[in-house]
């Protein structure tokens, strides 16, 4: 944990010491030294128990200001700032943190006004209702004079209850953040509200229109409505100080965007005849008037065609991520037209042409963009490569059935993937790439990997690529690779992938008597079936089995890992077998034939250390 937050609040030496003992070894004792002291407390507690029971925990030590602070970073970690949920776990604790709590206005402060869920009974939707109100009132009541936090779904519509507390919305004073998300007949009526007043101290905007088929008319004219009023005039005259602007479903006015501040451009325009009057020249005038923006996203339907082709240069100094998603040519268009790109910056490119058509030029040139930006001096070196195919569902003029690649490079390898995102957070360059069923997964993983340097690649991440991989795609992929050391895959693994993945393994080890990586990782995404339960042991064995082979001709593998097989249980037992925290089992079955041994969720074992194991982490961040 980052403790330079925490050292311009006023706390006790003893308090500042350790913080500083923690910075890396800044502070004058070191931490090992105040280790062996707490030690040295601790005994002299148990030697005289008499004189220290009444001493209050090492926690109730901490000022006031630092467990607040601590309570905004659990809340915000957790996702838990607009339900409440933080107050639910630590109001409970004891008294000091309840006061704490009760104190910190700031924590109150974010506040969700939603419609009722839709319940089965009249009366539990009036219950819901009623507890929702009262929360509301708890949380204004004690956020005092803190701005406040807002966020607002009106898809259905709010109770008279819920609509008594709108009148924040255009009270100046009482907004930092404001987040609109709904039927554009209800977001109207609210941003009738607040347009006239100019609301300095809103920092966040965000307001997401949603639109249903059989409501478009109605919903349209809501939508020409919200557009008048908030481009009646330039959007800083309503909100001066905006830092990070967010929209999906509404037509902008890029002409009157002129928030000098800016910080972050989030733009999803996923109705057509939003986009049609769009010219690419206003877009990127606007850009240019945003010197600090530090992220963008611009996110357009893949039939887009801006009447204006010529691409005027934005630059962009202080950018750090960059997403445009799109068709090729309007990706390509965007991307040469952005000057002054650190290198640092991450760029995230989903195209939707295909490889083989009149987008082929702009696919080169896309991948051309992003082969030159991790080229660049002061670029983070890509270690890790991702893999994910999802297929695309096509509009129904098109009637083209086909798939889509996502490749990313990473400077690092990420442990947590989440499913539902084509790339990992922290992808430094990535790309879609859409190809028909008469392509192969081969021919779409060439036109990125030729292009790119992957050089210094030691991770190959697969764990979201849930279609077949043949083996001349994976002989490919390891020959493009030369310092891969480390596969990541998913478990269970489809019989197809299995088969030719090990396959590959068998065929390197007996025609040259060489190990394909080093390492195997396997992510346990879900052992809820028995069937899946059973492809999973079945892969483990099968690899199990080639690192025998392996031994026995002298090129034995370094580790084979299971990860999240204990987050995941299947009737109470891993899909090992066994108890991960089971110290009596025989690990020795899966590490014998293995130089540095067999890790389980972050538990080496090996003949070394013993039935316990010693912690390792593959996903640490060098």
């Amino acid at each position: 944990m980052d403790s330079h937050p925490f050292k311009d609040v006023p706390y006790d030496d003893r308090v500042s010491e350790n913080l500083d003992a923690d910075d890396y070894g800044n502070g004058s004792r070191g931490p090992l030294s105040l280790h062996d002291a707490d030690l040295a407390h601790s005994k002299l507690r148990l030697q005289h128990p008499q004189t220290y029971q009444d001493e209050p925990p090492p926690i109730h030590s901490l000022p006031f200001e630092v467990l607040a602070e601590i309570f905004f970073i659990y809340a915000e970690d957790n996702h838990e700032l607009f339900d409440m949920g933080w107050a639910r776990r630590l109001l409970l604790v004891c008294k000091r943190w309840r006061v704490v709590g009760e104190q910190t206005t700031k924590l109150w402060s974010f506040i969700e006004i939603a419609p009722r869920d839709s319940k089965p009974t009249v009366e539990e939707n009036i219950d819901r209702d009623a507890r929702d109100v009262q929360r509301i009132q708890c949380q204004l009541l004690h956020a005092g004079q803190s701005t406040l936090a807002v966020r607002l779904q009106t898809d259905f519509g709010l109770s008279t209850a819920k609509q008594a507390f709108l009148p924040m919305f255009w009270d100046p004073r009482a907004l930092r953040c404001m987040e609109l998300t709904g039927d554009p007949t209800y977001v109207v009526k609210v941003v009738d509200a607040f347009h006239p007043h100019q609301h300095t101290a809103v920092v966040d905007l965000a307001i997401n229109l949603r639109y249903s088929p059989g409501k478009l008319t109605i919903q349209k004219v809501a939508h020409d409505e919200i557009h008048a009023l908030l481009f009646e005039s330039a959007l800083s005259e309503i909100f001066p100080n905006v830092r990070n602007l967010s929209t999906s479903g509404l037509r902008l006015n890029w002409n009157l965007l002129d928030v000098y501040q800016l910080r972050m451009l989030d733009i999803n325009l996923v109705n057509a005849e939003l986009e049609s009057s769009l010219s690419t020249s206003e877009i990127l005038n606007a850009l240019s008037r945003f010197p600090f923006l530090s992220s963008l996203s611009l996110r357009f339907t893949s039939t887009f065609r801006p009447l204006s082709r010529p691409y005027v240069a934005a630059s962009l100094p202080h950018i750090a991520s960059i997403c445009i998603e799109g068709a090729s040519e309007l990706c390509a268009g965007f991307l040469n037209s952005f000057i002054d790109v650190p290198p640092t910056a991450n760029i995230v490119v989903p195209m939707s042409g295909f490889m083989e058509s009149r987008d082929s030029e702009s696919l080169r040139s896309v991948l051309s963009y992003t082969r030159n930006h991790a080229l660049k001096e002061g670029a983070p070196v890509i270690r890790t490569l991702t893999l994910n195919s999802t297929f695309y569902l096509s509009p129904i003029w098109e009637r083209i059935p086909s798939k889509e690649l996502h490749i990313a490079g990473l400077p690092h390898v990420e442990r947590d993937m989440i499913l539902s995102k084509p790339f990992p957070r922290s992808a430094h360059v990535a790309v879609s790439l859409r190809f028909g069923l008469g392509q192969t997964f081969l021919q779409a993983a060439l036109r990125v990997i030729q292009s790119w340097p992957l050089a210094n690649v030691t991770h190959l991440d697969a764990r979201l690529h849930p279609t077949r991989i043949h083996v001349a795609a994976w002989e490919t992929l390891f020959i493009s690779l030369p310092a891969i050391t480390t596969l990541i895959l998913s478990l269970p693994l489809g019989r197809d992938n299995a088969d030719s993945f090990i396959a590959v393994l068998h065929t390197k080890l007996r025609q040259h008597r060489q190990r394909v990586v080093a390492n195997i990782i396997f992510n346990v995404n879900s052992t809820e079936l028995v069937s899946g339960t059973i492809r999973s042991r079945l892969t483990l064995m099968r690899v199990l089995l080639y690192c025998a082979d392996a031994a026995r001709l002298g090129v034995p593998m370094d580790t084979v890992e299971v990860v999240y097989d204990s987050k995941i249980p299947l009737a109470g037992a891993c899909f090992l077998g066994h108890d991960a925290a089971d110290c009596d089992c025989d690990w020795s079955e899966l590490y014998k034939d293995l130089r540095e041994g067999f890790i389980y969720d972050g538990v080496l074992h090996n003949a070394a250390v013993g039935s316990e194991g010693v912690k390792r982490d593959s996903f640490r961040i060098l």
